[in-house]
């Protein structure tokens, strides 16, 4: 029989994904409403049918009070695990039907819900989708707003949790959470042993990373228009205005999904001060814009499939139309053939490509079955490529001679073989809490492939690339989107890596090159939250995750 292991509450957390999946990747739409209504949450927990009623859920929610039945419940779990408990059923959206009704048309979104029925059935076995879906749109037809309680109660049946498919997912997800660790502990031991061997350098000597630099800038704001591919986009672009004895190399800052096109200026005003033209791209297909087009109802789709070829494409024309610039406007300052990418997540991913890497069309179709696996979020992503026509895109871009990528989706999209097409430096960045882009499915297994001599990868613990609380925080009615999402502590080590990172491999200054070792990295995140390792390679041994095994030769 089945065992449900009740301390980790697993079937919330998979309610709270049915619920909150908008929230992920804007989902869950029907016209149809019924008058019915769940009264009661069924499984099995060691061969004991157990129902949970709604009832009870609006007692504890709304009073704090439990019944004796539910009590027993309640009792299993932590108060840290009671309170976020509270906090799921209670917290008010106000999506209204209309968007409900948009966003599931989102070809993602569909997928997703129909993995998610898989979990919450109805009494007939039968997947719970469609249901979610009622329920959601008769929750938000609500001038108040609506709650994840209101969901719950507004489903049309009796909810049938498939405990067998909930719990291998949670042993799944327990075991990636181990395997994780178990590498950390890997990594952090070659760090330290790397470190040991390493001369520390003397700070005082060295380039100081934590302030800005001496040079003013300018800013420009450009308007692109890339007539063959009648693509009209714009870019923000800092270019230092003091006089230099050598051309200025650029870097281009790549947003992820959804990103504003100054969500990152604190970064480029940070590079450009320190001497680096820096442009920040945008993308109409996956830009903040597009998302908002979505909502309005102006475009049926959060991230089109062709943004995995137009946004490397939009980086090439934003360099090419740099050059033009160049002798007129910026008196020939700029080095247009030196060029660096930072990218992150899906920005990342538009890096790599520019960097030489192909889209692995064999790779995805395996990877891309009926059940994708809900750890690792960002294969809805990477399978949208799927929908293009199945050719070899030569993206990458000589000008482009470094890499700064952060939790890039890769590994499916790209492969073994994409990695190894890329040769020039990089610098990846992995976050340890990451529900999107998994270290150990995702980050490890590519970063180990790549085909460059100078690599590095840096680890990053106490940052998740998608926090679903503060994502839910900002969704609610009570969001004043004031609220940072990057902590100061965060933004100043991506402004130190990125500097030494880049005037060691773009303007060839080895001084910065002894603040890429482990000893100095240690020694600059000594006082630092959040948990820095940094090394070369990963050490040899071989992942137990059987999903995706990570073979280091």
């Amino acid at each position: 029989m089945i065992k449900l292991n009740l301390h980790r509450f697993p079937y919330s957390k998979i309610l709270f994904f049915s619920v909150l999946l908008f929230q992920i990747i804007q989902s869950f739409y029907s016209k149809e409403i019924s008058a019915q209504a769940a009264e009661r949450i069924d499984f099995t927990y060691n061969s004991i049918p157990i129902s949970i009623t709604t009832q009870d859920l609006e007692n504890f929610s709304k009073n704090n009070k439990t019944s004796e039945s539910f009590e027993f419940y309640i009792n299993h779990v932590s108060p840290e695990q009671r309170k976020s408990l509270l906090e799921f059923l209670t917290t008010n959206y106000g999506y209204s039907p209309l968007v409900i009704n948009r966003v599931l048309q989102e070809p993602m979104a569909a997928h997703v819900l129909r993995r998610i029925g898989d979990f919450i059935k109805t009494p007939f076995d039968k997947n719970g989708s469609r249901y979610l879906k009622i329920a959601l749109l008769k929750s938000a037809a609500s001038a108040k707003g609506f709650t994840t309680l209101d969901v719950i109660r507004n489903f049309p049946y009796d909810i049938q949790l498939d405990v067998e498919s909930i719990v291998k997912i949670n042993s799944e997800s327990q075991s990636l959470k181990k395997e994780t660790q178990n590498w950390i502990s890997r990594i952090k031991s070659q760090a330290d042993k790397e470190a040991r061997t390493e001369a520390l350098p003397n700070f005082k000597l060295l380039p100081n990373l934590k302030m800005p630099g001496h040079f003013k800038y300018s800013y420009h704001g450009l308007s692109l228009y890339d007539r063959p591919r009648k693509r009209s986009y714009k870019a923000d672009l800092y270019v230092p205005i003091e006089n230099k004895p050598y051309t200025t190399p650029i870097i281009v800052i790549e947003n992820g999904l959804g990103g504003k096109l100054n969500r990152l200026d604190y970064l480029a005003k940070y590079l450009a001060s320190h001497g680096f033209a820096v442009a920040i791209s945008g993308h109409p297909g996956s830009d903040d814009q597009k998302e908002h087009a979505f909502i309005q109802g102006s475009s049926n789709e959060v991230l089109a499939a062709t943004e995995f070829i137009d946004r490397p494409r939009d980086v090439s024309y934003l360099l090419d139309e740099l050059g033009r610039l160049n002798h007129s406007k910026f008196k020939d300052a700029l080095q247009t053939n030196d060029v660096g990418v930072i990218g992150f997540s899906l920005g990342g991913t538009t890096a790599l490509s520019l960097g030489g890497s192909t889209i692995n069309f064999k790779q995805l179709e395996q990877d891309c079955g009926s059940n994708l696996n809900l750890n690792n979020l960002s294969l809805f992503f990477q399978c949208r490529a799927l929908a293009l026509p199945r050719k070899t895109y030569s993206l990458r871009d000589p000008r482009v001679k470094s890499l700064f990528v952060l939790f890039p989706f890769s590994r499916s999209i790209y492969g073994d073989e994409g990695m190894k097409q890329i040769t020039i430096p990089v610098l990846w960045q992995v976050l340890v809490d990451d529900n999107t882009t998994p270290m150990v499915l995702e980050q490890l297994p590519s970063f180990n492939e790549l085909g460059s001599q100078n690599k590095y990868l840096a680890i990053v613990s106490g940052f998740a690339h998608f926090d679903l609380k503060f994502m839910q925080r900002s969704l609610s009615k009570k969001f004043k989107g004031d609220e940072k999402r990057e902590p100061e502590q965060i933004k100043s080590g991506l402004n130190q890596f990125s500097l030494a990172f880049f005037k060691t491999y773009l303007e060839k200054d080895n001084r910065y090159l002894l603040w890429l070792q482990s000893a100095a990295v240690k020694a600059m995140s000594k006082n630092s939250p959040f948990g820095v390792e940094f090394i070369k390679s990963l050490p040899a041994t071989k992942s137990s995750v059987s999903e995706a095994p990570l073979e280091i030769k």
